[in-house]
């Protein structure tokens, strides 16, 4: 499991990277072949190559437009934008990290910030 959390490490912020071991202890993370900096690197990519800001891709996970991306709401985001079909506990991963406000929802500053770019 450290080699899994180590992967986060030079990804995400202090802030964050400290969520995600502690996260991922409680929820005693096994599963080498998926990583938070995986999913995260993968939509960067999928931004770039789209041409597409932070704000266009939270709009478009956002379904509800309430301004706050929740679990359901980013699994199919991630299905739409990557492709990727991950699991409730992996979802919740990636909430987890990089949900700096601790209201288990993601909005547009804390996916600007996790993606890099300033909105």
């Amino acid at each position: 499991m450290r080699r899994h959390l180590n992967v986060c490490k030079g990804l995400l912020s202090d802030e964050h990277d400290n969520k995600v071991t502690i996260y991922a202890e409680i929820m005693d993370v096994e599963d080498k072949s998926w990583s938070v900096n995986e999913a995260i690197t993968n939509l960067k990519k999928a931004m770039k190559e789209n041409n597409q800001r932070a704000s266009e891709i939270f709009s478009s996970i956002d379904a509800n437009d309430d301004g706050k991306i929740n679990g359901p709401e980013l699994y199919k985001g991630l299905i739409e934008h990557i492709g990727d079909r991950l699991s409730p506990g992996q979802v919740s991963m990636i909430i987890n990290a990089l949900d700096t406000n601790d209201d288990k929802r993601i909005d547009l500053a804390e996916l600007s910030s996790a993606l890099e770019e300033e909105e």
